[in-house]
């Protein structure tokens, strides 16, 4: 999950998931993108019931951004 070197913090959010605390909307969209290097670094964690209210999940393309990570966007249905 995420970047090929995993690092004390990464070790614990992956724990953390795994004991069902909050869940990981999973896509295989890669989020970062510099020079010929991409990964999947940003990702979108809930709990329910959030987590099944969320859609439309989009990753956009870098442009005008400066850090390599590329905008997400998703839906959250207010007033249901």
């Amino acid at each position: 999950m995420g970047s090929r070197r995993t690092n004390a913090r990464g070790r614990q959010l992956q724990e953390v998931i795994n004991e069902g605390y909050i869940n990981c909307i999973d896509d295989n969209s890669t989020t970062f993108e510099k020079n010929d290097y991409e990964e999947k670094l940003d990702w979108i964690l809930a709990s329910q019931p959030l987590l099944s209210l969320i859609s439309n999940v989009e990753t956009h393309p870098t442009i005008g951004t400066l850090c390599g990570h590329k905008p997400l966007t998703f839906d959250i249905p207010i007033g249901t």
